[in-house]
């Protein structure tokens, strides 16, 4: 695996309590996943080691005698570094439990409703202190008897309703604070996991003043409300959240008139700050906003999709979709502020992560072969979600963006069009497809295409298109065109921003790290991979 800048957690271990049925040890795997650090689960270890079960344990040996098995598992597992311990419900009963537990280590409480544990538990038959005719009654007695306890720990993570990878994603909040600074000549990029604890302060070293508009795509609000709310509170005392539909249908003109009436109905001045937490369709449209209401007011980008971490909140870009095509009404405008955390990617869903991967392997092919080979080695660890290896990832890819943009900002040189690689054909299906692909899947069979058509001209040999193809197979990327006529194709082609003198203008690569835009005089070309 290659080196790169590792995680800095603040405490060297990571401690889940609560009761029977919280989620600790499912939660556990989510964090060790993400980590890369092993979990111990107590109540496993001590089966393990006694050669038997818990029910049986008890039974012979009584609760006294679990819990001194419990105390000696304890005593060594808290001496580990780099761990997740998944405690047993009543490990935190003894003193001597949460004396070892406690140094340098997150101490977490998973909360749940007593009706929520009973849910959970409701088929499980390997607990003990549940045993008999109500054990419901019981569960309930049991916490009372423990919830001063839980209560005093300094985490508490509400899991009611919550997925894992949720309950996860907060408990990592306040593991993690990362932040470095990718880019500040002209606008300023910031990455880190954690980062988004740091967005008042960067807000206010912008000098952008209330009242704040915080755009949020709903779905994020959703999945990550508790983490979400809890950094944005400072910004919404003095603000307005406003949640929105993240489809391609709300860049409108119809949307953009409903948030340019919020922006008059609040008093927006020209110093009021527009935060937009979202994807590429919030990054366009909130983008848009702030570019044209009073002639731009401050933008802040919180981009929560691996797409727009790496592409779409980076470069100034904003735009709405008009007449069929994306972006067709639009402007360049940078943001103040682009604020990259790698925590969002843990709740997206696997179908946008990996349509995120599509723009990420379109870096790689413009930057060189050791990105490449990066992703090549790495991507099964990225498709997992394994926090430092998706924030390096973000990071090479973010930073080939920045660097194109800084060498065309407005696409005056063409250096700027090279990002616009398999994005040609990747348009036209999307479009096509009435945008039941989503824009990474049909930027992945773009760069297919746009690799054949290289080989079908000459500039590169069969084998640069195999190698592309292979690498979007493994990122579970759609390789093939879906079944639209080449004169269907041709068409929305003919509607790209690039054209220029009635010439369709194709980014190609030659080989990876090296793509040049090519004019086409003729569609016989374009005709023939189409047919492919």
């Amino acid at each position: 695996m290659s080196e790169f800048a590792q995680l800095t957690p603040r405490f060297s271990r990571v401690v889940l309590a609560g009761m029977m049925g919280s989620g600790k040890t499912v939660v556990g795997r989510k964090l060790a996943r993400y980590l890369g650090w092993p979990l111990i689960d107590t109540d496993a270890e001590i089966v393990r080691r006694a050669g038997k079960s818990i029910p049986e344990i008890f039974a012979q040996e009584g609760e006294s005698g679990f819990r001194a098995r419990e105390r000696e598992v304890v005593r060594e597992v808290a001496l580990r570094r780099q761990v997740i311990i998944a405690t047993g419900g009543g490990v935190l009963l003894s003193e001597e439990n949460q004396h070892n537990l406690r140094g340098d280590a997150l101490l977490v409480h998973l909360r749940a409703e007593v009706s929520t544990l009973a849910a959970r538990l409701r088929d499980k038959n390997d607990r003990p202190l549940l045993d008999g005719p109500d054990p419901a009654g019981k569960l309930s007695e049991i916490y009372r008897e423990r919830a001063h306890i839980y209560e005093r720990l300094p985490v508490q993570v509400v899991t009611d309703g919550r997925t894992p990878a949720a309950i996860a994603q907060e408990i990592l909040a306040h593991l993690i604070s990362d932040q470095a600074a990718l880019n500040e000549e002209r606008f300023s990029v910031q990455l880190g996991t954690g980062a988004l604890a740091h967005l008042p302060e960067r807000i206010a070293q912008h000098r952008v003043s209330p009242p704040y508009v915080v755009l949020v795509d709903r779905n994020v609000l959703r999945f990550s409300e508790g983490w979400l709310r809890g950094a944005l509170e400072p910004v919404l005392e003095q603000g307005v959240l406003i949640p929105v539909r993240a489809s391609e249908r709300s860049k409108s003109l119809g949307a953009a008139r409903r948030l340019w009436s919020e922006l008059h109905r609040i008093r927006a001045e020209r110093s009021s700050g527009i935060v937009v937490i979202g994807g590429g369709v919030l990054s366009d449209l909130g983008g848009f906003i702030a570019s044209t209401y009073k002639r731009g007011l401050p933008l802040v980008l919180v981009p929560t999709t691996l797409l727009a971490q790496v592409d779409a909140a980076i470069g100034g870009k904003t735009g709405i979709n008009f007449g069929g095509s994306k972006n067709m009404v639009g402007s360049f405008y940078l943001a103040k502020e682009t604020l990259l955390d790698p925590l969002f990617l843990l709740t997206l869903p696997a179908r946008q992560l990996r349509s995120g991967l599509a723009e990420v392997i379109k870096a790689a092919l413009l930057d060189g072969a050791g990105f490449f080979e990066f992703l090549e080695e790495n991507l099964e660890a990225v498709l997992q979600r394994r926090l430092d290896i998706l924030q390096e990832t973000v990071r090479r890819a973010a930073e080939i963006k920045i660097r194109i943009v800084l060498e065309d900002f407005r696409e005056e040189s063409g250096r700027r069009m090279l990002l616009n690689l398999g994005h040609t054909f990747g348009h036209a299906f999307e479009a096509l497809s009435r945008y039941r692909l989503l824009h990474g899947e049909a930027v992945a069979i773009g760069l297919v295409k746009a690799a054949q058509l290289a080989h079908i001209m000459g500039l590169s040999g069969p084998e640069l298109a195999e190698r592309i193809e292979r690498l979007l197979r493994r990122a579970k990327l759609p390789t093939r065109a879906p079944d639209f006529s080449p004169e269907a194709v041709l068409s929305q082609i003919a509607q790209d921003k690039k054209r220029l003198h009635n010439k369709v203008n194709l980014v190609l690569p030659r080989r990876i790290g090296q793509v040049e835009v090519v004019p086409l005089d003729s569609d016989a070309p374009l005709r023939q991979v189409l047919s492919k």
